[in-house]
């Protein structure tokens, strides 16, 4: 036990004067530039790959350009339906980062869609859940409508609509989904609150 302490450390000494020389160089030979010593160290130390917030970034802002989709909405929708992907699985089913249901995603890819797939990749969820939106604004021809729809689906969001003139203000699931709304919106308009 002792051993393999003394080796780990040994290791994590060498790794420190490795760090050390490089940074030194780097610093030595371009000592006017601007430059992320967080880049070097994060390279050395994690060799990793993208986190899920990372992902959950790069794939809004990639799929944001491609379906012309305000990227703080599809944040938005991505923080209140999973907490930047902290929650995976709902109780109605919908996996993933932007909480699509299987035989949504079926529906809109025309090919089947596992929930393990929506939970497994972050991308393809992304890029599901911002056709789904797009789908929803052209519907509905109304941001906050195609936001409600999301969370309560375009049957029941039409229903209301059409025989109501607007999404109620009262009852169980209506509460809910004006306050989804809300908090969606909110988020897009203070995006600072995305993370």
């Amino acid at each position: 036990m002792i051993k393999k302490n003394k080796e780990l450390l040994k290791k994590d000494f060498i790794i420190f004067i490795y760090t050390m020389l490089i940074t030194s160089s780097i610093i030595m030979c371009y000592p006017n530039s601007i430059f992320n010593l967080n880049l070097i160290y994060s390279n050395i130390f994690n060799n990793k790959r993208l986190t899920k917030i990372e992902k959950i970034k790069k794939y809004s802002h990639e799929y944001s350009k491609e379906y012309g989709i305000n990227v703080n909405l599809i944040r938005g929708v991505i923080k209140v339906e999973s907490n930047n992907g902290k929650y995976q699985l709902s109780n109605a089913g919908a996996c993933g980062v932007m909480q699509i249901r299987p035989s949504t995603a079926t529906y809109l890819t025309g090919k089947y869609v596992s929930c393990k797939e929506l939970i497994n990749s972050t991308k393809l969820n992304i890029k599901i859940g911002t056709i789904y939106l797009k789908r929803l604004i052209e519907e509905f021809h109304n941001v906050s409508y195609a936001i409600a729809a999301y969370n309560a689906g375009p049957t029941i969001t039409a229903f209301w609509l059409y025989h109501l003139g607007y999404i109620p203000d009262s009852g169980v699931a209506t509460n809910d989904v004006l306050g989804y709304v809300d908090k969606v919106e909110y988020l897009v308009y203070h995006p600072s609150r995305l993370n």
